[in-house]
C-alpha cells in the first residue's frame, strides 16, 4: 500500500487536508483518520501523532490490518516534515 497526505496551512494551523491511497479498505479509513486529526493542529502536535493514535479515533482495527494505522502515521508525519523543509528554505531565500 502507498499513501500520500496532503496539507493546506492557514497561519500555522491546517486548514485543509487530503489523502490518496492505492491500499485497502482501512488504509482509507486510517488515511481519512489522519487528515481529520490534522484540522486546527500545528506542525509540532501533528508530529506527535501516532499509529496508536489513530487507532484509538478509530476504535481499532483486526491486528492484520494495523499496519495501516502505521502506515497512515508515517505519512502524515513525512507530509509535516516536507512542509518544514519548504518553511525553513523559504526563511533562507
Amino acid at each position: 500500500d502507498t499513501m500520500e497526505i496532503f496539507l493546506k496551512f492557514q497561519g500555522n494551523l491546517v486548514n485543509k487536508a487530503a489523502f490518496q491511497t492505492d491500499g485497502c479498505g482501512s488504509s482509507i479509513v486510517c488515511g481519512s483518520v489522519a487528515a481529520e486529526i490534522s484540522f486546527g493542529k500545528t506542525p509540532e502536535e501533528l508530529l506527535d501523532v501516532s499509529d496508536a493514535d489513530i487507532l484509538k479515533n478509530l476504535g481499532g482495527l483486526p491486528k492484520e490490518d494495523e499496519h495501516c494505522a502505521f502506515l497512515a502515521a508515517a505519512t502524515l508525519n513525512e507530509a509535516i516534515n516536507n512542509y518544514m523543509i519548504k518553511q525553513t528554505k523559504k526563511l533562507e531565500t
